[in-house]
């Protein structure tokens, strides 16, 4: 009860803040230093999907959210805006209501996103929008007193989050809005057990700006600047959970890629990831299969090809991976990875990554890698 009195807390006093912000920002001249800020404040209504009809509690109820976003939007300063044809950066609190609230409480999510304009006009704009957050879950799975939740079973879970937004300038600085969006929460097994929460959202809200954007819309013309093919190794780490009442197991990647860049969007990627994955074991005795735990391989080799898309020093990986060495097979030999990376310098970046077999996800892992 703490934590989540404390949760509501911090909750509140960001909407405050977030408030203040607004109700200051029309006396800030913000044509200065050329930044350009906008609030939005938005309700949102929906359904739980991909649940089975033994969970009667969770298909018959309809979740809703409240969303408070912060949103700078570009002017072209920086190439990557141009090419993206000037996107928007949005900070976004969230209060999240299942309408079970014995088995699955509420959640608050903090979530970043991109938002890339499809459409632009006097009076009318459509946004692509995609990001990628952290949740916290006032209720979880357990095994004694809350065994029907399926989906929750950790604290915190990642969120990831995309909607299709259009919005109508009521005035110069009133904009409102009407969306649709599908959310996805997860642990990336973390916990067990891990079926998440999957929703599509409709919603309805309304923008603040209090001056708008002063740009000149035009489109990048340069061609590619970097042609040079790179190789790059990354390093990563991931927890993974398999048993209810086990400890979570290290997995520890090595991946060297040759990257080339085939257009000022995106590179195209080819190489190998090894793996030493110290949960293999735990999987034989999840299946009730005997086998020696001494004998058991935890090595596995992959060859890999994907495409990397820049945006800005944002890098978002979309790979696939297929085993040439994978001594004991639970599941597909052919497996995906998406990921962002942050590229700290140049040559040197941080990123995080989710390891996937035909859309179930199987860890999330953290890297660190270097181009040469």
């Amino acid at each position: 009860m703490k934590v989540l009195l404390s949760v509501k807390i911090v909750f509140l006093v960001s909407a405050f803040i977030f408030i203040s912000a607004l109700s200051l920002s029309a006396q800030v001249d913000t044509s200065r230093d050329k930044n350009y800020f906008s609030y939005s404040g938005s309700i949102h209504y929906g359904a739980l999907l991909g649940y089975k009809e033994t969970d009667p509690v969770i298909i018959f109820t309809n979740p809703y959210s409240i969303d408070l976003s912060l949103r700078k939007h570009s002017i072209g300063k920086k190439r990557w805006e141009k090419i993206y044809n000037y996107p928007s950066t949005t900070f976004s609190l969230s209060y999240y209501n299942y309408g079970i609230p014995r088995e699955y409480g509420e959640a608050y999510s903090a979530t970043g996103s991109y938002e890339f304009n499809l459409f632009r006009s006097e009076k009318r704009n459509i946004w692509l929008t995609t990001g990628i957050g952290l949740v916290y879950s006032t209720h979880k799975f357990h095994a004694e007193n809350n065994p029907f939740n399926k989906a929750i079973s950790t604290d915190i879970s990642y969120a990831l989050q995309g909607s299709l937004r259009y919005d109508y300038n009521l005035t110069e600085k009133v904009i409102l809005n009407a969306s649709f969006s599908f959310k996805h929460f997860s642990n990336a097994t973390l916990g067990i057990p891990n079926n998440g929460m999957n929703f599509p959202l409709v919603g309805i809200g309304m923008t603040y700006l209090p001056k708008k954007p002063e740009v000149n819309y035009k489109k990048d013309t340069l061609k590619l600047l970097d042609k040079a093919g790179h190789l790059t190794v990354s390093y990563g780490l991931a927890l993974k959970k398999v048993l209810q009442i086990d400890d979570i197991h290290k997995i520890f990647t090595i991946s060297l890629y040759y990257d080339k860049p085939v257009t000022k969007y995106n590179s195209i990627l080819l190489g190998i990831d090894a793996f030493y994955n110290k949960s293999l074991y735990y999987e034989y005795v999840k299946k009730g299969l005997p086998y020696d735990e001494t004998k058991v391989d935890y090595r596995q080799l992959a060859l890999t090809l994907g495409q990397e898309l820049f945006i800005g020093r944002i890098g978002v990986l979309v790979q696939g991976g297929l085993f040439v060495y994978q001594p004991h097979r639970f599941e597909s030999n052919f497996y995906q990875k998406y990921g962002i990376k942050y590229h700290i310098t140049k040559d040197f970046f941080l990123g995080s990554i989710v390891k996937v077999y035909t859309g179930t996800a199987d860890y999330m892992e953290w890297v660190a890698g270097i181009r040469f």
